[in-house]
């Protein structure tokens, strides 16, 4: 079962996520600030079947990292201040904010809990 077919993600949404999931350190540090004692290891495996769009096996794995690891994607997003930084015009960046925002809907109702996207 693929991700983008569980959240129906549009490709903007779909650039939001990956956008972190790439920088998995970040991740890592995030959750492992205290908040959860995730090991690291299992971290990255998430992300990778993220990244390959394989939310069924990331859920299997484990749904609490995989719950996390989405919620940190919305929360703990840098798509605006990146995009602000290479000088995006104003209505890409709201586009960009609107997207995000309706993403976090999306992973709110997945999760059952209430996420928020990071805007500028």
């Amino acid at each position: 079962m693929k991700l983008s077919e569980v959240l129906k993600l549009t490709k903007l949404q779909n650039e939001i996520l990956v956008h972190r999931l790439e920088v998995p350190d970040a991740i890592c540090e995030a959750l492992g600030d205290g908040v959860t004692s995730y090991n690291e290891e299992d971290i990255y495996d998430v992300v990778d079947f993220l990244l390959k769009d394989d939310y069924l096996s990331a859920k299997n794995f484990s749904e609490s990292i995989t719950y996390d690891v989405l919620e940190d994607c919305l929360d703990g997003s840098t798509v605006c201040a990146c995009a602000e930084s290479a000088g995006f015009s104003d209505q890409k960046i709201s586009g960009i904010q609107r997207s995000g925002m309706l993403l976090a809907e999306k992973v709110s109702e997945l999760i059952g809990k209430e996420v928020d996207f990071a805007v500028c």
